[in-house]
């Protein structure tokens, strides 16, 4: 039986003394990868694709609303094909000059129909137009999200979308 813990105290001994050994010659390396799985465009962004689980982005209800308009803060737009528009919304980096973007094709669905997009701009915000009829707006996002990131940017990521409603009743 003395010969049975012996052997487990040596086999632990020399596994430690082989690790000690081991991790004495190993020095530790950084890599700057940036964002993972992305494309880099024009050498200093990672563009990056990334399918949302649900794409309905923003849902309201319009019962007893008359008119009014959907902000989108932050963000610029382009119209699309079939009514849709094209997105943008951009956050500043805390402590750098650098900014993170993301664009995102938004359709609009009242009763689950489809419904032409109607976008303007006021100062930095996008003004969506709502429709006079109907009783449930969506806007939806059915294609993958694009995220633009700096090359050099470390770090989650976290973007944020404020859409607010301007109604009259």
């Amino acid at each position: 039986m003395n010969y049975k813990v012996l052997t487990v105290v040596l086999l632990l001994f020399s596994t430690i003394c082989n690790y000690s050994f081991a991790s004495a010659n190993v020095s530790e390396k950084v890599f700057d990868f940036g964002v993972l799985n992305g494309a880099i465009q024009e050498g200093g962004m990672v563009k990056i694709n990334r399918a949302i689980p649900d794409p309905v982005i923003y849902r309201l209800e319009l019962k007893d609303k008359k008119s009014g308009s959907i902000v989108i803060r932050d963000a610029t737009a382009r119209m699309a094909s079939n009514g849709a528009a094209t997105i943008t919304i951009q956050n500043t980096i805390p402590d750098e000059k650098e900014a993170l973007y993301l664009t995102i094709n938004t359709t609009m669905f009242v009763d689950s129909k489809k419904h032409p997009l109607e976008v303007s701009s006021r100062g930095n915000d996008v003004i969506v137009n709502m429709p006079e009829s109907g009783e449930i707006l969506e806007l939806r996002s059915d294609s993958p999200l694009e995220l633009q990131v700096p090359v050099s940017f470390k770090g989650n990521i976290r973007i944020e979308m404020q859409i607010e409603d301007e109604l009259s009743y």
